[in-house]
């Protein structure tokens, strides 16, 4: 065995992949009937890799104890893209109407959290000790709320009993649960967090390799459905008029 030469403590920003699922990778590449291609494309490797996909998105809920009848996959770049492409979709949720709504983030949050108050930018922030909020009987109202569920500073794990204090003030609340720190350190069912209406996360800080994958998954529900992105990308479109701009987006959420 070659000796060690260094001591790697980093799995705060993302852990070590094993020789094993490198290798494993490595030869599932190389297989003619594992040849990747365009999930977009009609052919065998496109409809191969579709396939995939779909696999791995259920495998992933099955991970957090859900499945796609409740819950839809969108893969992203990490746990900030999936926070961002989150504060999209809240502001077409409530389009104009947010000029009164609230956004309450705790102090010990990762910064891709406090940063989603300036695309929010019509909302009212508020940042609090997390012993401050829960230490109260009746709390403050809130639209949307952010939990990060596990310090990526300290390590400390945060009471998820917060969201039902939370919910007795407003039921209508959006919960978005931070688990990118947690994740790739303990098992989570989403039963623990309530069912949260979204989740951001980082696959890297599970398995290390490959890097550049996260995930937002979120609740399905009558608000989320009738999400519209503004504009359009890629395979996302099932009409596009290049003369007048018209299109038609795809029917699944997962798609748009």
């Amino acid at each position: 065995m070659e000796q060690m030469s260094r001591i790697y403590l980093d799995h705060a920003g993302a852990t070590l992949p094993s020789e094993a699922q490198i290798k494993e990778i490595s030869e599932n590449l190389m297989k003619d009937v594992f040849r990747l291609g365009n999930p977009h494309s009609r052919h065998q490797s496109g409809e191969t890799t579709l396939d995939i996909i779909k696999q791995v998105k259920e495998c992933i809920l099955t991970h957090f104890g859900v499945n796609s009848e409740e819950y839809s996959v969108i893969f992203t770049k990490n746990t900030s893209d999936s926070l961002k492409i989150m504060a999209e979709i809240v502001l077409n949720i409530f389009d104009k109407k947010a000029e009164n709504k609230k956004l309450l983030i705790c102090d010990d949050s990762h910064t891709s959290v406090h940063g989603i108050r300036h695309q929010l930018t019509n909302w009212k922030t508020t940042v609090k000790l997390f012993e401050t909020i829960t230490s109260k009987k009746n709390v403050d109202p809130f639209d949307l709320f952010i939990l990060t569920a596990m310090s990526n500073f300290t390590g400390k794990k945060y009471d998820k009993n917060i969201i039902i204090k939370l919910k007795e003030s407003n039921p209508n609340i959006l919960i978005c649960a931070d688990l990118a720190s947690l994740c790739g350190t303990s098992p989570i069912n989403f039963k623990d967090f309530y069912f949260p209406d979204f989740v951001a996360l980082s696959f890297y800080k599970i398995f290390g390799y490959p890097t550049g994958i996260g995930a937002l998954i979120i609740k399905k529900s009558a608000k989320m459905e009738k999400f519209s992105p503004k504009g359009f990308f890629g395979g996302s479109v099932n009409f596009y008029n290049i003369e007048t701009g018209e299109f038609i987006l795809k029917e699944n959420f997962e798609e748009k």
